[in-house]
């Protein structure tokens, strides 16, 4: 099995930071982070459906519950792309958005073993 350090990028996640947050609440974390990952997937579809669709109303809120939770994890790239997406929606102007759709998924891919490794302690 791979180390705490080996799953997490120590820049991407600050654990203490997120656990300050939630008041020392180990327990909650792991429930935060397990609720996320399991909804992660079907918010992703939903927005590639969204920019599929030019359907700006859609994407806007789920771009918006996408960057709320996030926001729980302190990413900084990840919360500013899913804002992006979701100020697109806002404006109705979804050019480029296939794009940066792409690039949150893959930013999300990144992220997905920090998230992972914050509940292996």
């Amino acid at each position: 099995m791979a180390s705490f350090t080996e799953c997490v990028d120590l820049n991407v996640l600050d654990r203490d930071a997120i656990l300050e947050g939630l008041e020392g609440d180990a327990e909650l974390l792991e429930e935060i982070v397990h609720l996320f990952l399991e909804e992660l997937p079907r918010l992703l579809a939903t927005i590639r459906e969204c920019v599929a669709n030019t359907d700006a109303a859609g994407l806007r809120v789920a771009a918006h519950c996408l960057k709320g939770s996030l926001s729980n994890f302190g990413s900084p790239p990840a919360v500013a792309l899913a804002f992006e997406l979701e100020t697109m929606g806002r404006n109705g102007n979804l050019t480029n958005a296939k794009a940066l759709h792409a690039s949150l998924a893959a930013s999300l891919e990144q992220l997905k073993p920090a998230l992972e490794g914050l509940v292996l302690r």
